[in-house]
């Protein structure tokens, strides 16, 4: 081997125009696939930064309608205390707090609100003080904060001292207790975070199973494996079930493990599919550079003959061949390497924004592994065809022939027209997923959703039971703010509500329509609901088609709850009826009131979602009667960006404790809901133009050695008075039919793999054929020019120098 790899080294360097190609076109298949897997590797295999974090698993409720649905309090204490395989099991929720710093406008703080067990959950300690306890839950003991390492240097420049400080975090005073240390922050699960505080406790849902709300995690037991926890999970639900079947029937629990639970379903499909794809890139370099190899081991044809004269076998010709191409292939892997690393780089602060903006997208020992098994692949099916058509070289017509004329080999020849066929296939591939995509978002992004986004501003406030405790208080905040929003200059009207139909909604639940068959418990439809203002339907364009809106006025007591729902929930329930005035209830087993139907309004989309939403009904409930302390401020004007500031200034004179939190347009925060589909559209856009390139070479590189071996056969028809035009068509037929035969066969691949791209992007619309035919039509143009070079340089072949070089 020794001996095969000096040789290879020889050959390589007495080619330095080949193998400078040769590395280049490896260095972009691997390349991309090794970028491609180190976000893969990064966001869903690498292990969680915390001790034994293979035994931490993030735990999700299950229902009729979905798998990851939030629990309740008593649900989550239920599993723990009666699971032998838990050693703990921690209810938290993101949460965002405000820090107001005298002179200084309040601020968002990101963090989460957990039980007192979570650090020893995750495995850690706070490097500077200590952690909260079971105690400090309680109401009015709950005063205390532990911050975030990057919190910590960043707000605070990493004083030792902040332990003990009183800050004013979420309207009141809270003492930081400690200072957790970098590794728990993990960016890729919990996201951008300052800052810990203990979950309350109110008693509203300490023991109410129908408040679910919270997330989960929890750590086994060591020695106990997950299917254990799982089956013992299982019974647990079950039990629960039989014993609160109001609350809990059709309720079940699902254990993940916790690296990559927090990535979307969305962002899988994206990288599996961004892989996926790539690897088309690496399959047409590959080919690329076998043709490459096939049309360089034609001139070696005389070599290999001599070789196999004095006794070489065909595994030792191939070997020599497979030698050099895993070479090509190691050092390809290398670059490719690099490649990957700068491309992550850039990648880094764009791919998956939100939660994980903050990743660092490390090369670890999986990478390593990976980029030598890509490596090693391409370079055998690179040189693997090559070597086995140069190891079937015949001896005696080789060694009569100048090492031109082999090249006239029939195998060699169907060979490399093998290649570019799969070439042109891989492309049209490439380029149908980059069309579906690029078009399809295109078409998503002018589909009407049933309501106007631009001229929108928004931002999300969350009033503090301490400051805001009833419900009259959090009403007169809500009518003093709307009435100076509706005062300041450019604004042409305001609403509040809870959710804006953007990303998604706030958690489904269920409902039960009066006078109709009582569903199955566990088994009841399911709605987004929503609180709204008066205001909020027509702000927004929401065309009313049944009923009456929302009156801004509190209605009187004892009045019924009102509701107002979307078109498809009447006409399921109430197909060719009038659904005002019947009635909905809460599936709830301690009998709230029923809810009235006042009105109806069209159905609306989630303008920044192309999954397919938990579900399509929607019900609206009346914000004077239901005044939340979490809640969206919505204003319209033509110029909508210049409103941050006047906003900001409004809400921090009615309460300077107040942070108003991600204040911007919502046609930002569309794009920002669809960026990492933008991010991945122009990715494959990139990686189909490359794969484009690849193919357009290989094809004009084919066509050339065609030509190359047809020069005499061309001298001879010109003398005999053959046309330019003829030898033109006979070139570019070979080069069509090649065309031909390798979009046929992509066609049929891309075929397959569309509607695969359809079930995953629900949201997206169906195929779109003239951007499916522009495709081909673009192919078969970029192939014809690819072959109409060398065939104009056939034309012009001078028939006396044919002659005499025959």
């Amino acid at each position: 081997m020794i001996s095969e790899l000096k040789f290879a080294v020889r050959q390589l360097l007495k080619s330095p125009g080949f193998t400078a190609i040769a590395l280049l076109t490896l260095t972009l298949g691997i390349g991309v696939n090794t970028a491609m897997f180190t976000v893969v590797n990064t966001l869903l295999f690498q292990p969680a930064p915390y001790p034994d974090s293979a035994q931490v698993v993030r735990v999700y409720g299950t229902n009729a309608q979905g798998d990851a649905w939030p629990h309740s309090l008593p649900d989550l204490r239920d599993l723990g205390t009666q699971g032998q395989t838990f050693a703990s099991v921690t209810p938290y929720q993101w949460w965002i707090f405000s820090l107001a710093e005298p002179g200084q406008p309040a601020e968002a703080l990101n963090g989460v609100v957990a039980a007192a067990n979570l650090f020893d959950t995750l495995g850690l300690q706070p490097v500077l003080g200590r952690a909260f306890t079971a105690e400090e839950q309680q109401a009015g003991r709950d005063t205390v904060a532990v911050l975030s390492d990057a919190c910590w240097r960043r707000k605070f420049g990493a004083d030792p001292g902040i332990i003990g400080r009183s800050l004013r975090i979420g309207g009141e005073s809270v003492t930081i207790i400690g200072v957790m240390p970098a590794q728990a922050e993990y960016p890729t699960f919990w996201g951008p975070i300052d800052v810990w505080r203990p979950l309350p406790l109110a008693e509203g849902w300490r023991e109410d199973r129908s408040v679910s709300w919270l997330q989960a995690v929890a750590r086994l037991k060591p020695g106990v494996s997950r299917t254990e926890a799982q089956a013992e999970s299982t019974v647990i639900a079950g039990r629960l079930a039989l014993q609160y079947p109001g609350s809990n029937a059709g309720k079940g629990v699902r254990l993940v493990p916790l690296v990559g639970s927090e990535v979307a379903v969305v962002h899988r499909r994206l990288i599996w599919l961004t892989l996926g794809l790539a690897g088309f890139v690496l399959l047409i370099a590959c080919a690329n550079l076998g043709n490459l190899q096939l049309a360089r081991s034609a001139g070696r044809a005389r070599d290999f003959a001599i070789r196999a004269a004095l006794g070489a076998s065909r595994p030792a010709l191939m070997r020599r061949l497979l030698v050099e191409n895993l070479l090509l292939g190691l050092a390809g892997g290398g670059l490719g390497l690099l490649a990957a690393q700068f491309l992550t780089s850039f990648l880094a602060p764009h791919l998956f924004a939100g939660k994980t903006a903050n990743a660092v997208f490390q090369t670890d020992g999986r990478v390593f592994a990976f980029a030598l098994g890509v490596a090693v692949l391409a370079g055998l099916l690179s040189g693997g065809i090559p070597a086995w058509l140069a190891s079937r070289t015949d001896v005696n017509l080789a060694l009569k022939q100048q090492s031109r004329g082999a090249t006239g080999d029939r195998g060699r020849q169907r060979g490399r027209q093998a290649l570019i066929v799969s070439q042109i296939a891989f492309s049209v591939v490439l380029l149908a997923g980059s069309a579906f995509f690029l078009r399809g978002l295109q078409r998503y992004l002018t589909q009407d959703p049933g309501w106007r986004v631009e001229g929108l501003v928004r931002g999300t406030m969350t009033l503090t039971e301490l400051k805001y405790p009833t419900e009259a208080s959090r009403r007169l905040f809500h009518q003093r703010l709307m009435e100076r929003v509706a005062r300041l200059p450019g604004v042409e009207g305001a609403a509040l509500t809870v959710s804006l139909p953007l990303r998604d909604y706030t958690t489904p639940m269920g409902f039960v329509p009066e006078g109709r068959e009582e569903p199955r418990p566990g088994h009841e439809p399911f709605a987004f609901h929503n609180i709204v203002s008066a205001d909020y339907f027509s702000l927004l364009g929401i065309r009313l088609v049944e009923g009456r809106a929302f009156a801004p006025a509190e209605p009187p007591a004892g009045s019924p709850h009102q509701i107002i729902i979307s078109e498809s929930i009447a006409r399921q329930f109430w197909p060719g009826e009038s659904a005002i005035g019947r009635r909905i209830r809460e599936v709830d087993p301690q009998g709230r009131p029923h809810w009235e139907v006042i009105g109806v309004v069209r159905d609306v989309g989630l303008a920044g979602n192309v999954d397919t939403p938990a579900t399509h009904y929607q019900i609206y409930h009346n914000m004077a009667q239901n005044p939340w302390g979490y809640f969206t401020l919505v204003a319209r004007s033509r110029n909508p960006a210049t409103l941050a500031d006047p906003l900001r200034r409004a809400v921090a004179e009615l309460d300077p404790d107040l942070p108003v939190v991600e204040l911007r347009t919502v046609q930002e925060t569309v794009a920002g809901a669809l960026h990492d589909l933008q991010v991945t559209n122009k990715l494959l856009a990139a990686f189909a133009g490359l794969g484009l390139c690849l193919a357009a070479l290989g094809i004009y590189g084919v066509i050339s050695g065609l030509v190359a071996m047809r020069i005499q056969e061309f001298g001879i028809r010109l003398a005999l008075g053959a046309q330019p035009e003829h030898v033109l068509r006979i070139v570019l037929g070979n080069g069509v039919r090649l065309a031909g035969l390798g979009t046929a066969l992509g066609l049929g691949l891309a075929a397959l793999l569309l509607p695969s791209l359809s079930a995953a992007f629900p949201g997206l619309p169906g195929l779109d054929v003239p951007a499916f035919l522009a495709v081909v039509a673009l192919l078969l143009a970029v192939t014809l020019v690819a072959c109409w070079l060398p065939a104009r340089r056939a034309t012009k072949v001078d028939p006396m120098v044919a002659l005499r070089a025959e």
